[in-house]
């Protein structure tokens, strides 16, 4: 009879240590998505990494002109230069006046706020219509035989 209070005592107790355990991982588990949700959003703000967010080195427009080939425009403080990029190496390809270079164009997109995330993909994600919903789930059907 001892021997059976001592194993359900001890099977309750294990019961609770797992729970415990477990709240025990939750927990921990929201406090690094917690970190992580905030440290993501520091890096960010503080300009990626330790970026200078206004620094006079920008990237303002990139072509690809190749699988793994690039023209990138880029403005270093007054002077701006047009750059080949690929794989190996970066060329010079030539400098650009001011006068070369709309820049009001770069000026407008800083000054415009960037759209939120949601708004983005409303613009690229169009629901479906009932009917364009039922043509697809027929073409499922008639994949499926």
């Amino acid at each position: 009879m001892l021997v059976f209070l001592e194993l359900t005592t001890s099977g309750a107790d294990d019961l609770l240590g797992g729970i415990g355990q477990a709240v025990r991982l939750i927990l921990a588990f929201v406090i690094v998505i917690f970190l992580a949700y905030y440290v993501t959003r520091f890096l960010g703000a503080s300009g990626r990494l330790g970026r200078v967010k206004g620094s006079n080195l920008r990237i303002l427009e990139g072509l690809s002109v190749g699988q793994q080939n690039n023209v990138q425009l880029v403005r270093a403080g007054k002077r701006y230069f047009l750059l080949g990029v690929s794989k190996e190496r970066v060329t010079l390809l030539t400098e650009l006046g001011e006068d070369d270079i709309d820049a009001t164009v770069y000026e407008q997109a800083q000054a415009s706020p960037a759209l939120p995330f949601d708004k983005v993909l409303g613009r690229l994600y169009k629901p479906r219509t009932p009917k364009e919903e039922e043509e697809a789930n027929d073409d499922d059907a008639c994949q499926d035989r």
